[in-house]
């Protein structure tokens, strides 16, 4: 039931914004359970919803599409959405 709460949004953030931190943080707390494209983009969207954006449904798509084209290896060491890119570009 973790990601099941209703969670109260703070002022000024977009709606769904405290339910994304939640997620974010689980998957940054317990990264052994999930995948290393599902760390490491949670992990490097945590700072940006911790400070009160939230990406659109299209951005966090095309986010993911990038991430998905990286290796397990090369999830573990990108710091960045830029670093990101850097390496999908081209495959």
């Amino acid at each position: 039931m973790r990601f099941g709460a209703r969670e109260v949004d703070r002022r000024h953030v977009p709606p769904g914004n405290e339910h994304a931190v939640r997620v974010a943080s689980a998957v940054a707390r317990t990264r052994h359970r999930y995948s290393p494209r599902a760390r490491v983009g949670y992990e490097l969207a945590l700072p940006d919803l911790v400070a009160g954006a939230l990406p659109t449904t299209r951005q966090a798509q095309a986010g993911k599409a990038l991430v998905n084209k990286l290796t397990d290896d090369e999830c573990d060491r990108v710091v960045s959405f830029a670093e990101v890119e850097e390496l999908a570009r081209g495959r």
